[in-house]
């Protein structure tokens, strides 16, 4: 009997019972105590309170009433459940198989409700479920309150980030439609949104596009997320085109903008910087420099997405090995890794987890790239010509003197927003 019986209150628990181990196993000893204590107790009591003679006067009145026609046999602990409640029906069970009946409902009853428990507990949505649809107003506060316990940054602007993206709304919706009710669907999507970006993920990598210069730009796990400090190499580039432009250096080999102008970008990631300039500069042409094969494609598709595609040259490489030794260019641009092998793992989780490391990891002082770039960018760069890097924060030291070294001169330094030296812009002068 307490193999049967155990064996009914495991099928009852249904597939979904492996989803959560601890509740079902908690309702699965329920149903086995109950079978090692008071249903075993009441058959055993039931035979020994009732003999032969007695038993077999009542199975002559179930057969004559024909209970187990809609059970599942009468050898199983369901059949003998079927079967009691039929005779039951007819008065012809004492009490203690009413018992009997009652506690294996119960038993059953339990393991499914417990089981539908844990389906519902492991929903994707779980802390989205409701009886009514859910508002957008009401949304957005659960996004926000999930990544400010997450410790984001900024939680409001994340999740109105997210939710604008995940149910495609514009930003009239999140000013005006606070109160409009969402599907199911757009609820879930958003909110698996908001899991990644609350474990760390950027919004950048969790939409796959980044705005950089106000240009949208692609993003993989390929390339370096695009960040505002960057556009102050761009904002530099340009002025040093202007300051070309205006012809002020003797011995100018193009004018800024014009047909001429040769723009080279080593390590271009995503693009952004190259595909920046030339749409300031619409008369520039642009190489630009990758050794990852697939952070080129995606500044081959960036380009294209911005028109920019059939001024730009890609090739694939280290640093200045890709060029010919007779190549030239007028501005060359770059943003290497800078960061000190020993600072990578004190990053935030966003830049560690999420950014390659190959463009992040500068050697072990930060400036490995630098030292490799710089020692054959003289033959790369017209007299005239300007190169602009973007440096760590007090790096400014140690790059004036490797400019030195490699009887390059340095120009002018560029501080970011928040006051710090980001870009050295240096010439071919003699030292």
């Amino acid at each position: 009997m307490p193999s049967a019986t155990k064996r009914h209150s495991e099928t009852g628990a249904g597939p979904s019972a492996t989803a959560v181990p601890d509740r079902l196993s908690h309702a699965k000893n329920f149903a086995n105590e109950l079978n090692e204590s008071r249903l075993w107790k009441i058959k055993i009591s039931y035979q020994r309170r009732n003999t032969a003679r007695a038993r077999a006067k009542k199975a002559d009145l179930v057969h004559q009433h024909k209970p187990f026609l809609h059970s599942t046999g009468p050898k199983t602990a369901e059949g003998k459940a079927r079967a009691a409640g039929n005779a039951t029906k007819h008065g012809h069970f004492g009490r203690e198989w009413c018992e009997f009946y009652a506690l294996l409902s119960a038993q059953r009853l339990f393991v499914r409700a417990t089981a539908l428990e844990a389906e519902i507990r492991c929903s994707p949505a779980r802390d989205m479920i409701d009886l009514r649809p859910m508002l957008l107003d009401e949304l957005l506060r659960r996004l926000r309150d999930k990544l400010a316990a997450a410790g984001v940054e900024n939680p409001a602007l994340d999740a109105r980030i997210l939710a604008r993206q995940g149910g495609n709304f514009s930003d009239a919706d999140l000013i005006t439609g606070g109160q409009a009710p969402l599907p199911a669907e757009v609820v879930e999507t958003i909110q698996k949104m908001a899991d990644r970006r609350a474990a760390g993920e950027p919004v950048s990598r969790i939409l796959g596009e980044r705005e950089f210069w106000g240009l949208s730009f692609k993003v993989t796990k390929d390339t370096l997320d695009p960040r505002p400090d960057t556009e102050t190499l761009v904002a530099a580039a340009l002025r040093a085109a202007g300051e070309m432009r205006a012809g002020e250096e003797q011995g100018l080999a193009a004018i800024a903008g014009g047909p001429s102008l040769r723009i080279l970008d080593l390590g271009t990631g995503t693009g952004c910087i190259a595909i920046s300039l030339l749409t300031e500069l619409p008369g520039a042409t642009a190489v630009v420099v990758d050794l990852n094969p697939g952070a080129l494609s995606v500044a081959r598709e960036n380009a294209l997405r911005h028109g920019v595609a059939g001024r730009m040259e890609f090739r694939c490489g280290s640093w200045l090995d890709p060029l010919r030794a007779d190549e030239s260019f007028d501005l060359i641009v770059s943003n290497p890794p800078y960061i000190p092998e020993s600072d990578v793992e004190s990053l935030a989780v966003e830049v560690r987890n999420h950014d390659p490391l190959m463009a992040l990891a500068g050697g072990k002082d930060g400036l490995d790239p630098y030292k490799i770039i710089l020692k054959d960018l003289k033959k790369h760069l017209v007299c005239g010509g300007r190169a602009l890097f973007e440096i760590g924060k007090g790096q400014e030291k140690d790059l004036a003197r490797l400019v030195e070294d490699s009887m390059m001169t340095r120009i002018d330094s560029h501080t970011d927003l928040g006051g710090i030296v980001r870009v050295v812009e240096m010439g071919c002068g003699e030292k």
